[in-house]
């Protein structure tokens, strides 16, 4: 009796949930509990201002992880990310602190020009050189720390150096409701997952990562140019 409730019970999750996202709805169903079973055991852990900061903090977070999702789906791994992100934080942050008067889309068009070239790197090395990602990006993520530690002289940019809307803009609120807020970090972060979802879905950029991460020798035989999907996703 036990075994069939079982099994039908499996049938039944399965006719909601397809197969090929049973395993990612499984992993959800654990973040859940677990963040169900430490936050009960953390005072004032359910509260607005812990959501709001949480949510404020991840969506820098959240930013990085899906650039990094295109990478893994093509069956690499970029371990220089910190890197890159680290040194392009400070670049744009030591030059807007000298030009205040740059206009926010600049800033962040000069922020993922330089990412992206320095992601371009990466992806040559692995897609046209042959060279296993993890050695890769290993190796430029120690010459890229190491050009940040020699560019910046150890140092940092300090908060008060920056212009008051990039100080102000973790704490701009979009949405009410109640004590809890939708901030400005969060829904940048929220609209990229949305629009990355739909492209990998519904866009033959989608398709095509999918089929390099399932079979890149079959995916040739499709007419997909791997070396180029792939330097693309670094």
């Amino acid at each position: 009796m036990c075994q069939q409730k079982g099994r039908r019970s499996m049938r039944s999750i399965r006719r909601w949930v397809p197969l090929q996202r049973l395993r990612e709805f499984s992993l959800l169903i654990i973040l859940i509990i677990v963040v169900l079973i430490f936050g009960n055991q953390i005072d004032n852990y359910y509260t607005p201002r812990t959501f709001n900061r949480i949510s404020s903090t991840v969506a820098l977070i959240t930013l990085v992880a899906v650039g990094q999702t295109m990478v893994v789906l093509t069956r690499n791994v970029d371990l220089s990310v910190g890197s890159v992100v680290g040194f392009t934080a400070y670049y744009v942050g030591r030059y807007v602190s000298k030009n205040e008067d740059m206009a926010p889309l600049m800033l962040a068009a000069m922020a993922m020009g330089i990412g992206a070239g320095m992601g371009l790197i990466n992806g040559l090395l692995v897609a046209y050189g042959r060279i296993p990602a993890i050695v890769v990006t290993l190796g430029t993520m120690a010459i890229y720390r190491g050009v940040l530690v020699e560019y910046s002289d150890s140092k940092s940019v300090a908060t008060r150096e920056l212009p008051d809307w990039i100080k102000e803009l973790p704490q701009e609120s979009l949405f009410h409701y109640g004590e809890y807020e939708l901030r400005a970090l969060p829904a940048i972060a929220l609209a990229a997952v949305i629009i990355f979802f739909f492209l990998l879905l519904y866009s033959s950029l989608g398709r095509r990562l999918y089929a390099i991460g399932s079979s890149p020798a079959a995916a040739n035989l499709e007419g997909i140019r791997a070396p180029r999907m792939v330097t693309r996703a670094f």
